[in-house]
């Protein structure tokens, strides 16, 4: 196993989801969590992941919070995939060749590749959802992305993981704060897409 770890709500008290709360709204992000609905306070952000069609985990690099992840919309062995990151400045990890997308994949034959460390989370939880067992007893095929158009540094950010992009579909994403639907990006990520490797970074 890596420097990367995952914990899930169940193992998760009130207390330290409101703790992350705190960091991302300290870090200006609360509206990365839940762009299509009212902001959250701290009690309202434990509300939504406790929810039983929500599935959030921790990911922590060597013990220090650095994102969340979760999934809703599970259908059969796909589900809808989100993230929320906290500011991780300009750290880079030395991560295998083999755990990213082989499209990604820079040329050379070093074994390692410098990542973004929000980049190499991204990858971890990606890898642990499509290759591990969760704790739920499920194992996804395929999960899925949707975002806002508008957001380009979102929608980077997605395409640097080596997602698959769909289509553009007009007034797929409700902008609760601007009170109004615009296009949003269809994604897809699956195990051709991530490696094995990505679970174990």
């Amino acid at each position: 196993m890596g420097g990367f770890s995952r914990i899930y709500k169940a193992d998760l008290s009130d207390r330290q989801l409101m703790a992350f709360w705190e960091l991302v709204q300290a870090a200006g992000r609360g509206r990365s969590i839940g762009f299509d609905r009212p902001a959250m306070d701290g009690p309202a952000f434990c509300r939504f992941l406790r929810r039983p069609g929500v599935h959030p985990w921790l990911v922590a690099w060597r013990g220090l919070p650095v994102a969340l992840y979760y999934l809703t919309d599970l259908q059969g062995r796909s589900a809808h995939v989100h993230f929320c990151f906290l500011p991780c400045g300009t750290r880079r990890l030395a991560v295998p060749r083999e755990a990213l997308p082989e499209a990604l994949r820079p040329a050379g034959a070093s074994p390692l590749v410098r990542l973004p460390l929000a980049r190499a989370a991204a990858l971890f939880g990606l890898g642990a959802a499509l290759w591990e067992v969760p704790e739920q007893g499920f194992r996804l095929d395929t999960l899925i992305g949707v975002t806002p158009q508008s957001n380009r540094s979102a929608l980077a950010f997605v395409r640097s993981l080596g997602a698959r992009e769909h289509a553009s579909v007009p007034g797929l994403c409700w902008l609760y704060d601007a009170r109004r639907n615009v296009p949003g990006i269809i994604t897809t990520f699956d195990r051709e897409a991530v490696p094995q490797r990505a679970a174990s970074i």
